[in-house]
């Protein structure tokens, strides 16, 4: 195997890969970062880690108070709009 070759991996049925497929779409990754053998450094790669976006994503999701979501929501969309780079 060369070093560009991807790690072999067990096919997926055809469903459960569709399925991984668009999750990675709509997320804008790559499938292979959602493999469980993914290696941590790919997790962390890029401007903005995925580990990030995810527990960004698992915090938002368990607030209740739809108001306490907008606030929050309004809040990241007011950082990202500034550039977010503070200090």
């Amino acid at each position: 195997m060369s070093k560009n070759d991807a790690p072999q991996r067990p096919r997926l049925p055809d469903r459960a890969q569709r399925t991984l497929d668009e999750i990675a779409d709509a997320l804008n990754i790559t499938t292979a970062l959602l493999h469980q053998d993914a290696q941590s450094e790919l997790l962390r790669s890029g401007p903005v880690s995925l580990m990030e976006a995810s527990k960004l994503l698992q915090t938002y999701i368990r607030i209740q108070d739809p108001e306490a979501r907008q606030r929050c929501l309004a809040f990241v969309q007011e950082e990202a709009a500034r550039g977010g780079g503070g200090a």
